[in-house]
């Protein structure tokens, strides 16, 4: 049985194999579900969908920035040293594509997080307008 233990940076076993630390996929989803991370990028998403802003602008390095930084700041992505924020920027990235573009084949080892950004953004722009419309009233 091969046993893992993170050392620094890296995640080691006992075939002397090292690859650079990475955001645990339950940062993302688990069994197909929204976890708190999918859903906080779900609504800043969602938030600019609603404002109209354009589907192929919303995954810039701005709006990426804007979500790391936001849940840097709620202790919610892992702050392992070799971890950097181009990195965690990588990963957002690629749950916002998920969120804001039809993917016709999906790799099986993807499909919870895809199913995860997809249901987590429909929830959300869900909530944010009946809010907005609760506030009108």
């Amino acid at each position: 049985m091969k046993s893992k233990t993170q050392t620094n940076a890296s995640l080691r076993n006992e075939g002397n194999f090292t690859k650079p630390a990475n955001l645990p996929s339950g940062t993302f989803s688990r069994d197909g579900q929204p976890t708190v991370v999918t859903e906080i990028v779900a609504t800043i998403v969602a938030r600019e969908i609603l404002k109209g802003t354009d589907l192929t602008k919303i995954n810039s390095l701005e709006t990426r920035s804007l979500a790391v930084d936001h849940l840097d700041s709620l202790s919610l992505l892992p702050r392992t040293p070799g971890l950097s924020k181009d990195e965690k920027m990588t990963k957002i990235g690629m749950a916002i594509s998920f969120m804001v573009s039809e993917q016709e084949t999906i790799q099986a080892r993807q499909i919870n997080i895809y199913t995860a950004c997809k249901t987590a953004l429909r929830k959300s722009i869900s909530q944010l307008k009946i809010a907005e419309s609760a506030s009108k009233n």
